[in-house]
């Protein structure tokens, strides 16, 4: 019983912490791509970045979201600069 215990709570901590074998670039690189690929991925865009850039589910939502901001900065600030 404790071998399953022990292998439950390691289960646990591998998902509440980031990937450490994922850098910045590699990050980056997932959310640049999603910003200028969103409207072509068909299915779940967290999948998609953990299937084509090796990510976890934490590492995919991190992505996800630098892909938001950038996008949205980038629309606020063309949509700014054309007033």
């Amino acid at each position: 019983m404790s071998n399953s215990l022990a292998d439950i709570n390691s289960l646990a901590e591998n998902c509440q912490t980031p990937t450490k074998a994922v850098t910045a670039e590699k990050l980056s690189a997932a959310a640049l791509w999603l910003a200028a690929n969103y409207d072509t991925v068909q299915g779940n865009p967290l999948l998609e970045l953990m299937a084509r850039f090796s990510l976890s589910v934490l590492d995919a939502v991190a992505a996800s979201k630098r892909a938001h901001s950038l996008k949205y900065r980038v629309a606020s600030s063309a949509e700014i600069s054309a007033d």
